[in-house]
């Protein structure tokens, strides 16, 4: 874990050991906005298909532009490595 935010690994278990940052307005342990292994109950299905509606939206736009074939676009998927091949499979 990153020092400045004061965590540490438990080297037993591999989990952090320290305060992690929270929610400011309902004090839940704060998380990336993403769906992680289904192992969220909290999640919001509603939020996951706005951000699939959006995204399609986005892609639809460059379709429809007139000059589409200069176009590029470029994806990081930055934290998952190889295990997690999701958004890579996507993007591929």
């Amino acid at each position: 874990a990153p020092e400045d935010l004061g965590l540490g690994e438990d080297q037993a278990t591999h989990r952090a050991v320290g305060d992690l940052p929270v929610c400011p307005r309902c004090g839940a342990v704060a998380r990336p906005v993403v769906k992680m292994f289904g192992d969220d109950t909290g999640f919001s299905e509603t939020a996951l298909l706005e951000q699939i509606d959006r995204y399609e939206q986005w892609l639809q736009s460059l379709q429809d532009r007139s000059f589409k074939e200069y176009i590029s676009v470029v994806c990081l998927e930055i934290g998952c490595g190889a295990v997690v091949p999701t958004v890579r499979n996507h993007i591929e």
